[in-house]
């Protein structure tokens, strides 16, 4: 290993995060073929991890798309038949590139490979892995996290209706199975991120929206005015896009311009 390797600076630290992630999440297992994905933001990481990787006892390559993909900004990078044959014959597939910029759907030519890769079922992960030195991760915690999340997808899948407010004045309801196509949890971006996803049926969702985050869209623009250099979360202070919902359609919305550009 060379003296820059980003394992060298905090071995044990780097160690125990790599193994958790690998081993523990990824269900990484002595033999397997392991694939980590990166660019140059997080390229160090993943030779960080490909060097846990082998000490646990599985075969791990590194591809880095950097050279290829950034020039197109990685949204519009065609399907690199090389990086689709390795990740569709190895066991186990870790992607440290910004998630927000690419996915395995479009390293697969396949939309809904996006998706699926997300709920884990393919143990294709996507992984936020730019603090592997500095985190002193609670593994139990996150553990405990990723089983509540299950328990809530199980919860929600025996119906009722769903009624959920916030203090901003999100007002929204929806009644689960009877009014919605699909329930499930999100397992696959780690080592942090859970959610249970619901998506309602045609028509049965009603209520108000206030949408006081970053939206998916900032985060892919990379140039909008407001405070530009952190993507994404430039629109979290301005002032919330309000929708209106009724039987599944929207039928009024306000807010700022750029959003309501999008909707419109």
């Amino acid at each position: 290993m060379g003296e820059k390797r980003i394992y060298q600076t905090n071995t044990e630290r780097v160690r125990r995060n790599g193994k958790f992630i690998i081993e523990t999440l990824g269900k990484g297992k002595k033999g397997e073929n392991a694939v980590f994905i990166c660019d140059g933001d997080c390229r160090e990481n993943a030779l960080a991890l490909s060097d846990v990787a082998y000490e646990l006892g599985l075969n791990p390559i590194v591809i880095d798309i950097d050279t290829f993909g950034r020039e197109r900004r990685f949204l519009k990078m065609p399907v690199m038949k090389p990086l689709q044959a390795a990740i569709l014959s190895c066991d186990v597939a870790f992607m440290l590139s910004d998630q927000m910029l690419t996915d395995f759907g479009m390293f697969l030519g396949n939309s809904d490979e996006c998706d699926s890769a997300l709920l884990g079922h393919s143990r294709r992960f996507t992984l936020e892995a730019r603090g592997l030195m500095q985190w002193d991760v609670d593994e139990e915690k996150v553990l405990r996290d990723r089983e509540r999340t299950e328990r809530l997808a199980e919860l929600l899948n025996k119906g009722g209706l769903l009624h959920v407010t916030t203090e901003r004045g999100t007002d929204f309801s929806c009644e689960m199975v009877k009014g919605t196509d699909a329930i499930y949890p999100v397992m696959a971006i780690i080592p942090f991120y859970v959610e249970t996803a619901i998506i309602p049926a045609l028509g049965a969702f009603n209520g108000h929206l206030v949408v006081d985050g970053a939206s998916q869209c900032a985060y892919a623009q990379r140039g909008f005015p407001i405070r530009p250099g952190v993507p994404g979360y430039m629109e979290t202070c301005m002032e919330p896009l309000e929708i209106d919902i009724k039987d599944g359609k929207v039928t009024h919305f306000a807010g700022p311009e750029v959003q309501m550009q999008r909707l419109e």
